[in-house]
């Protein structure tokens, strides 16, 4: 069990977990997932604080509270005015900051944008972040996302299409600009949908590293504390989300179970007609990403395979 705030602990920075992909690609539900042992503290979207200046750079806003505890009528024990105020540098100092405040070794940033890690990537003192950085790179099914984005009204199917394929190259440039080996680890979506364990556990294990460390060695600051994020897909039904959903958070990472696998990320095979799909499917530049992402088959449901032939 997470200890509040307050009870004497400490926590050295252990690993630091990138959850790098687009919008909407699930990395909040992973992070809330992984938040659930007591030795990760989700941190969310980090490049949303506004001293770094990335989401003006992307989206023109940035935040300065937790989202969870704002709407909860709360004060965070997180991220206090005082601790963010004391963020001035990326990289690894920011992570050993986040480490120590949350009382938790391993810290995630599910900030998902490539410029932001970029942006770390090039900050001084990248080298401390050897051994230590673990990238996981979220991954939707690029009809689902599009489908998506058009019914929250964000944007056009071809536009939501376009922007995939670019920040999933983005995603795979960045993680060849690290300059040190790295585990890498590629979660789809409806995969993570389909056995979340699986994969809370994949990551958990890396942490724990070759001296098999226990899980639950350090624990932390309770509660979720996540800066932005798809804050609704915490708790409620999203996309590709059922009811089960709600179980990854009801209990810690060796009870992470369901009745039953989560519902599959498919709203887009009822609301896409057949000639958006075959037009989506066959946008330039789609079948070569999709091929190296695996997605061959998610995309093909219900339809004509596409053509791997050039």
């Amino acid at each position: 069990m997470k200890l509040q705030m307050g009870e004497d602990t400490t926590a050295a920075l252990n690993k630091v977990v990138w959850l790098i992909g687009t919008p909407f690609s699930g990395s909040t539900v992973l992070g809330q997932a992984l938040n659930e042992n007591p030795n990760f503290v989700s941190a969310g979207e980090v490049d949303r604080l506004e001293q770094f200046g990335i989401h003006e750079h992307i989206s023109g806003h940035s935040l300065k509270e937790c989202g969870h505890c704002k709407n909860s009528g709360q004060k965070c024990s997180l991220w206090t005015p005082a601790f963010i105020s004391s963020l001035t540098e990326m990289g690894f100092p920011l992570y050993e900051a986040i480490a120590k405040q949350s009382r938790c070794a391993n810290v995630v940033d599910g900030s998902k944008t490539p410029y932001w890690f970029l942006k770390t990537l090039e900050s001084e003192g990248i080298d401390e972040l050897e051994n230590r950085l673990v990238v996981v790179h979220c991954v939707r099914n690029p009809l689902a996302y599009a489908e998506s984005l058009a019914r929250k009204k964000i944007t056009h199917p071809r536009a939501a299409i376009s922007q995939w394929i670019e920040v999933n190259a983005s995603c795979l440039y960045v993680i060849n600009r690290i300059p040190f080996p790295v585990p890498v680890i590629t979660i789809r979506h409806n995969d993570f949908l389909k056995n979340p364990e699986r994969f809370v556990r994949t990551i958990a294990e890396i942490c724990r590293g070759s001296e098999k460390k226990q899980l639950f060695n350090r624990p932390g600051i309770s509660g979720n504390h996540d800066l932005g994020g798809n804050l609704a897909a915490s708790r409620s039904n999203t996309d590709g989300m059922g009811e089960a959903a709600t179980q990854i958070f009801s209990s810690t990472i060796d009870f992470l179970k369901t009745h039953g696998p989560l519902k599959e990320d498919s709203r887009w095979i009822r609301n896409l007609s057949a000639g958006d799909k075959w037009s989506l499917r066959n946008m330039h530049g789609l079948w070569d990403m999709v091929r190296l992402l695996g997605l061959e088959e998610e995309i093909n449901d219900g339809m004509a395979p596409i053509s791997t032939e050039k």
